[in-house]
């Protein structure tokens, strides 16, 4: 019964938030009656179909805490309301504002997040959403410096991608919490920030990613940054475009599993403290980590996934992945609830682990003597990833490539390998970079094999198949299909 007030509750919300999507103020979405009934339809279906008993305290759990979803994205769009920067567009404006991040760092550019305080001397809201500014990476800034910048500002629009399909860059930016861009703006003048906790994790994360860059050699170095701390910044957007299309761009999103391989590696370390000591140093390393990375969506999401694995270590009790990943989520979507429809990484990750938990179990079944070795178990779970992620990609990218499905078996093999070592050659490097260069020289192999196949592989793929464009109501049907062909393994899991 624990289990389905759980999942009942967390769904509960979130549809709530999704809906709130559809119907806040401007109609944003449109046809929200569609969603509404929908979602009406998906709670009483899935309450028949698992046969809960107390059908009425349930019911009443769902309405609770679908309105309580509901107010929480009304209350996330009247707080981040769109309009208060449309006045600027296209404009020269004066910016006085805070860093709030660590600068993302581009060939011969850096981009510099900016939270305003001051437009042409007029105060803002402290609600207000950043500006990102384009600047030189010749420029030095760090994290609390106050900088007095002016330049032409231009609000983000929505645009038309290669496939036709309209992209809805400001509802995703939206969901970032960012209004628009300045290009190369004039400095008026920079003012150090005061040095605090933040400051310190910040200059951290600079120089891993500096020890990074000398250990390992470009675009080798950009896609080990996105693996082991979720760090895209640096790895060019062709690269990553080429991911996408050969259906691997989940291995550069951090997730919950890499940042747990991350983890197993300071337990090894601090093995000589005992279990429940080294368990507990291993969380607050954890912690450390999350802090230095950036504190990121895609960090924050496979930081509470793993904390909750370590905890159940702890206590003893056993963990369930599907109640991390749903916890996470949940913290996720609360935090920005555009981010369930606007966030790739996110939904990725998600996707991924609910085939693992869900659907490689139901396909297991069926091919039991494939299950019992490595190599077979490998090859099931890269066919439940893929027929839970595919639609989401096709629907973003407008094709499906048959090759995929090789290439991931491929490449996932080698991707815990690449995370500790890599990992371990960044730690080490940062104190001895000749051990750290000798470490990192089979990784800088590796990588590099890997993208050379992965962009041969999208260059002359004789097997895509392009896709008609298709709305976002499809692709939600899509998913309900897929839900519904895994309740049988969700009863058998939770025995309900």
């Amino acid at each position: 019964m624990s289990s389905v007030v759980f999942f009942t509750s967390i769904i509960s919300l979130i549809s709530g938030m999704v809906t709130a999507m559809f119907v806040v103020p401007n109609q944003l979405m449109g046809k929200s009656w569609i969603i509404i009934i929908g979602i009406i339809v998906f709670m009483y279906v899935i309450n028949k179909v698992i046969h809960i008993k107390n059908y009425r305290n349930i019911f009443i759990l769902i309405i609770v805490c679908f309105l309580v979803g509901f107010w929480r994205t009304d209350q996330f769009h009247s707080k981040y309301p769109f309009i208060v920067f449309n006045k600027y567009n296209n404009q020269t404006i004066n910016i006085v504002g805070v860093i709030n991040q660590s600068p993302t760092y581009k060939p011969g550019k850096q981009l510099v997040r900016i939270h305003p305080e001051l437009i042409n001397g007029e105060k803002v809201s402290r609600n207000s959403r950043d500006v990102i500014a384009t600047f030189s990476d010749l420029e030095h800034f760090g994290v609390g410096d106050k900088l007095i910048v002016s330049g032409k500002f231009k609000v983000r629009a929505d645009f038309q991608s290669d496939n036709g399909r309209v992209v809805e860059y400001r509802l995703m930016s939206y969901s970032r919490k960012i209004a628009g861009d300045i290009a190369f703006p004039k400095l008026e003048r920079r003012i150090p920030g005061r040095h605090n906790v933040w400051n310190i994790f910040a200059n951290v994360k600079q120089k891993f990613m500096q020890t990074l860059n000398e250990l390992f050699v470009a675009p080798a170095s950009g896609l080990l940054a996105g693996i082991i701390i979720g760090d895209t910044s640096s790895l060019d957007n062709n690269l990553l475009d080429v991911f996408r299309a050969v259906g691997l761009i989940h291995i550069v999103v951090l997730s919950g599993y890499n940042i747990t391989l991350v983890a197993n590696f300071f337990i090894r370390i601090f093995a000589p403290l005992g279990y429940y000591r080294r368990l507990v140093t291993a969380m607050i390393a954890l912690i450390f980590f999350i802090a230095v990375v950036g504190i990121s969506q895609t960090a924050l999401r496979a930081g509470i996934m793993a904390l909750c694995a370590f905890a159940a270590r702890y206590f003893i009790r056993p963990y369930i992945v599907s109640r991390g990943i749903f916890l996470a989520l949940l913290i996720m979507v609360w935090i920005s609830p555009y981010a369930l429809l606007f966030d790739l990484s996110l939904q990725l990750s998600f996707l991924a682990t609910f085939g693992i938990v869900y659907i490689f179990p139901l396909i297991s079944e069926k091919f039991p003597n494939l299950a019992e070795n490595n190599f077979g178990e490998i090859l099931l779970q890269t066919v439940a990833v893929n027929t839970v992620t595919l639609p989401i990609i096709i629907y973003q990218m407008g094709y499906f490539s048959l090759i995929s499905f090789p290439i991931n078996i491929l490449v996932l093999g080698f991707i815990p390998g690449i995370t500790i070592i890599g990992f371990l050659a960044v730690f080490i490097g940062t104190i001895l970079i000749p051990i750290g260069k000798l470490i990192a020289f089979p990784v800088q192999i590796i990588v590099d094999v890997i993208i050379k196949i992965t962009g041969w592989t999208a260059e002359h793929d004789p097997f895509k198949l392009p896709f008609p464009t298709f709305s976002l109501y499809w692709l939600l049907g899509i998913y309900f299909i897929i839900f519904f062909m895994t309740i049988r393994s969700v009863k058998n899991q939770y025995k309900l």
